[in-house]
């Protein structure tokens, strides 16, 4: 069997869900047998393989606009020729072109959604059209979608009944038995964290904003990459107005990511949209109690029946933001009961190796196998 997966950055650690999820289900798939090859962005990936997966780096254009229409282009144009068996395509941007391979091809195509992306704040109102046109192609062009998330599943059921639609969680690796020390100048679980894309939607001028008006020893750490989003970046540094608690350290990745993560005392999404945030379940795989918005792609990290498993608030409301998170500090015995009951939640349901076994039963059905 030989896929082509297409519409990620590069395998590298610290570039985004999306990447994350590819990287692991490839890793796992060529243990199996299958022949994979990831169609790269030559901006973040210049390696020619990853642990046996095969990397073709795309050389695109570098604007918040051009880049990934110009890759996605180039990329599928390339696999069609290829004698690829199925081409997995990730995200709707990339979407948009499936139908080049149903015309020029008879190859198989899987596409995986991974959020609704023409929510996303950072999307003028061409872009928005574009991507909802990428979802309206992905469901006529495709053999085979896969949700990463029971509402995305529910949203696309409901839109366009009588097509069939997979649920196929993202993962967490599993719990790491080492002790990592915390990063220099931190105290173990003495301090909050938000890891994720610093884009609008993400909510983290709300999680600013709402920290500046507790009164705590416990510093806020921010990391994550910005590509594209330089404006918000310069919003978020100018509401933050040198408060001294507040830190910047940009995209993480390998054991410095895994020391942020493992010795915070809570994990903080804030965010408006979601797919199913890897960011919130690695968190919680180390019994890192969590505070998400009430969006239903965040919440059901925390469980659909049992919601005692970390703390909500109301994504629009930065009062409540501040009250939970005022909550959450002043109750740390409760706090760390929710990462333990979290973590043993994320364990159990959001297994890698699990989704690689699921995913490889839908490349099967799709060859008729």
């Amino acid at each position: 069997m030989k896929v082509a997966m297409i519409g990620l950055r590069g395998l590298d650690d610290g570039l985004g869900g999306v990447e994350k999820a590819v990287r692991e289900i490839t890793t796992r798939l060529v243990k199996r047998g299958v022949e994979v090859t990831c169609y790269c962005r030559a901006g973040y990936s210049s390696e020619t393989s990853y642990k046996g997966v095969k990397l073709k780096n795309i050389k695109t254009v570098n604007t918040k606009h051009g880049e990934t229409m110009f890759y996605a282009l180039k990329a599928i144009c390339h696999a069609i020729k290829e004698d690829y068996d199925i081409i997995h395509i990730h995200a709707l941007a990339s979407s948009t072109l499936a139908w080049l391979i149903k015309i020029f091809s008879n190859k198989r195509i899987i596409i995986t959604i991974h959020g609704l992306d023409w929510q996303r704040a950072k999307w003028g109102r061409i872009a928005k059209l574009i991507l909802k046109m990428g979802e309206t192609i992905a469901v006529r062009n495709a053999n085979s979608i896969i949700c990463v998330s029971l509402s995305l599943q529910i949203y696309f059921r409901m839109r366009y009944p009588g097509i069939k639609f997979s649920m196929i969680p993202n993962g967490c690796d599993n719990i790491k038995k080492t002790v990592l020390q915390p990063p220099n100048g931190l105290a173990k679980k003495k301090y909050i964290l938000y890891m994720g894309r610093i884009v609008p939607e993400k909510g983290i001028h709300k999680l600013i904003l709402a920290y500046k008006k507790i009164s705590t020893d416990y510093p806020l750490i921010i990391a994550g990459p910005d590509q594209h989003a330089s404006d918000y970046v310069k919003y978020l540094k100018s509401i933050t107005d040198d408060h001294p608690k507040i830190h910047f350290v940009g995209s993480l990745s390998g054991e410095v990511k895994e020391q942020y993560l493992a010795n915070s005392y809570l994990f903080v999404l804030p965010s408006e949209i979601e797919g199913l945030p890897i960011a919130l379940l690695e968190a919680a795989s180390y019994a890192v109690c969590p505070l998400v918005s009430n969006i239903p792609t965040a919440v059901e990290v925390l469980g659909t029946k049992e919601l005692a498993r970390g703390y909500v608030c109301d994504t629009g409301s930065i009062k409540e933001l501040q009250t939970v998170l005022e909550l959450a500090l002043e109750n740390e015995a409760l706090s760390n009961q929710l990462g333990k009951v979290v973590q043993l939640h994320v364990e159990k349901h959001f297994n890698w190796d699990r989704i690689t076994t699921q995913t490889f039963s839908v490349y099967k059905q799709c060859l008729g196998q």
